[in-house]
Formats: structure tokens, sequence, C-alpha cells
């Protein structure tokens, strides 16, 4: 299983938010003793600091812990300081990438005085290939005193004569030397007394942090040998009228283990179809294919775009086709490659992991899966389902007026 990326789409009424902040660790190798930065990523989709008293958190997301959403975030619990109607926070790590994601819609400070329709933002840590670690924000309807702001991040905007406001603000180093990025998409502060809220009072919407790249990939005995070429000649497909096609060269049963416990993973992003050796592993739609090769975890893998920018990902192929190269564009139904047990699978029988990413949901990174089984279970028998966005991660609500409060945290960790 894999990793990924940020995006686009609004994420609208229905969910919204991961954010990543991250903490930085140095480990001594036994040789040398040399440091390495250990890759992490940390979300915070709301923060309520007071003078002398420990930081508020909601809907917050670490390495090693689930995405987790919110409705109804309330601070107090009048909503006064602080409303959110929807938020979600993801922090993924893993052998592609490190991202920390937050994403969250109707923000209201101070009784609406500063307002937000909606807004994404993320944190990338460091790409092999260039150093250099990355941030991206959206955020769109940002009122100010009942009046239309341009949200340009490195803005400050006075807020009356009692706050400033920072939009995509950088705490510490962003985008630094040792790949780490950390990002406030909002950072309300009072400079004076307001409504009853003590100067210095500092309200974060949306932090998002990463750092480091993805660990070494150990090399096991079989993940020496490269990747096959086969000829795959005239692979049955069964194509939908809307264009989409099981992935395997035969039926197979599709089971639902969407979500479960995984190994080394927070949870199982996608689900596996069971076949023999070699059956024909095949495109579900017409697109363009990238980030092809192999990884500690999904083995020889491959991942699949399709026109709507829905993103699909198979794992642990025993080989690819001529046609899988990254960038190539390929047809529904056409030969990817063949079910393996490659990666963290060669101790199993052959299977294929699959995956699907809607679009809208690319801001979540690697948490932005939804249930694949439904799409399948369709495909399987020639008919047309439409990937939607619905948010598959559990949501609660949640409001707060002291330190008790529900799902909040205090302190750095």
């Amino acid at each position: 299983m894999r990793l990924r990326r940020p995006s686009r789409k609004a994420v609208s009424a229905t969910v919204a938010a991961a954010a990543v902040a991250v903490a930085v660790i140095a480990t001594v190798s036994a040789k040398g003793g040399s440091a390495r930065v250990v890759p992490r990523a940390s979300a915070v989709a709301v923060e309520v600091s007071r003078p002398g008293q420990p930081a508020l958190r909601f809907a917050t997301a670490v390495t090693g812990r689930p995405a987790v959403g919110a409705r109804a975030i309330a601070v107090p619990p009048d909503g006064s300081l602080v409303r959110v109607a929807a938020a979600r926070a993801g922090a993924t790590t893993g052998p592609d990438a490190v991202a920390g994601v937050v994403a969250a819609v109707r923000v209201e400070l101070l009784d609406g005085e500063v307002a937000v329709e909606a807004l994404t933002v993320s944190a990338t840590g460091a790409a092999a290939a260039t150093g250099t670690a990355t941030t991206s924000l959206s955020i769109t309807g940002l009122t100010v005193l009942g009046t239309a702001v341009a949200a340009r991040a490195g803005s400050r905007i006075p807020v009356g004569d009692w706050a400033v406001l920072e939009v995509g603000a950088p705490r510490g180093r962003d985008s630094g030397s040792d790949g780490s990025s950390t990002v406030d998409a909002l950072r309300l502060q009072l400079v004076a007394q307001h409504r009853g809220v003590p100067a210095g009072t500092v309200i974060v919407i949306g932090r998002a942090g990463a750092t480091g790249t993805p660990p070494p990939q150990p090399r096991t005995a079989a993940a020496h040998t490269a990747a096959r070429t086969v000829v795959v000649a005239a692979a049955p497909a069964f194509v939908t009228p809307g264009g989409r096609a099981f992935p395997l060269a035969r039926r197979t049963p599709v089971v639902d283990t969407f979500g479960a416990a995984r190994a080394g993973l927070e949870w199982h992003h996608g689900i596996d179809l069971f076949g023999p050796r070699g059956t024909p592993v095949l495109a579900v739609a017409s697109g363009t294919l990238f980030e092809i090769g192999w990884n500690a975890r999904g083995g020889h893998r491959l991942w699949l775009r399709d026109a709507a920018g829905t993103t699909y990902y198979y794992a642990h192929l025993d080989a690819f086709t001529a046609a899988a190269r990254t960038g190539a564009r390929v047809h529904v139904g056409q030969p990817l490659g063949t079910l393996g047990s490659s990666g963290d699978a060669e101790h199993t029988p052959p299977h294929l992991h699959f995956e699907v990413h809607p679009a809208a949901l690319a801001p979540l990174g690697y948490d932005g899966a939804v249930n694949p089984t439904p799409f399948l279970a369709a495909w399987a028998h020639g008919r047309d389902l439409r990937v939607s966005a619905t948010p598959t991660l559990p949501v609660r609500s949640v409001a707060a007026g002291h330190a008790a409060a529900i799902l909040l945290e205090a302190d750095d960790r």
C-alpha cells in the first residue's frame, strides 16, 4: 500500500479537513554518528491558545494514527469564539510521500467577524529528487468585519484595532533545508481585549506540517529482481456502458476489507482481490499511468488517473506489460501487468491490492480514499456506479468551553 498527494476541488458540504503539524526528530545512526531526520507528519484543524492556559486542539492527526473528522466544532459551546461546520485532518507517511493536510468548511471566528467558506492546507516533506519541502493553500470566501478580502498567502490583515489575521503563515522554517514545512492556513492573534477575549489569544484554523523524506526502502530478495515485462494477449475485459472495467481478467470474490487494521498502516485503504498468479491486471478506466515502479510495501505497483481526476492504485503485481510506462495513455480494459505477491505481500497468496481516490478528496492525501467495494462489485457485473467523494471515516461533533473539552490535546508532542 502506498501514499499520496494533495490537490484541488472544494471539499464542500461533505467534509473537509486534514491538517499536519510536524515534529523533526533526529536519530543517531549506529555507524558514524550521523543524524537523520525521521519522517513525520501531523495535522490540526483548530487550535485555540489563551494566555496562561494549555492550548486546545480539535480534530488532530499524527503519524501512525487514522485521519480524523469533526462536525460542529464550537469553542466555547455557544461557538462565540470559534465555529466550524465540518473539518478533517490527516497525517501520512510512507514509501511515496510524507504529508499533512487539513480541510474545513464554514468557519466563523468571534461570531463571524472573521469568516471563511472553505479552506484546505497541506504540507509535504522534501521530495527525494529536490530536497525541498512544499506547502499549498486554498481559501475561498474570506470576509473580515463583513468585507470580502483576498486570501493571499503571506498577507497580514488588520481586524479593527484589536487583532491581526495572518494567511498562510509559516511556523519556524518553511520549506527548510531539512525537508520540513509547517504552515497555518489562518492565524488570528488578538492584540487587545475584544468581546471578553483577552489580548494574546491566538486562534489557528488549519495547521499542516511534514518533516523528512520517505524512509529508505529495504531491498528484499524478491525486490532485487526488476519487474519482468510480459505480453498479455487478448485478455477478456468486462467493460460497462459507462467505460469502466473490473481490474482482473476474471471474476473473483469482492470482499470488503476497507478500513481494517494493517501492520505498518493506520488502516486498509483499499481491498484485496485474490486469484491465480499471472492473471492479467487491467485498466479500470481510460486514462494516464504514473508512479510505476517498486516500493517495499506495494511491491511492483502503479497508479492510473482517469479523465475526472480520480486515481486508482494497483499494488503487488508480478510483472508489467510493455504499455505500463509513466505518462502512457491507456484505454479501459487494457492489460497493465499480471497478478502477484510482491512487496510486503510476498508471503501471502497472489492478490491485487486496489484503491480508489476521488479527485475531490485529493487534499486529504493518502487518506483521501473511498471504499472500492461497491464499485468493484458493480463493474464485475457490467454495471456502472459513479465514484463519489463521500467521506468514509467517522466524524463526530465536538464542543468545548474549558480544558475538559472533548477531542482536545494540550502541549506539543
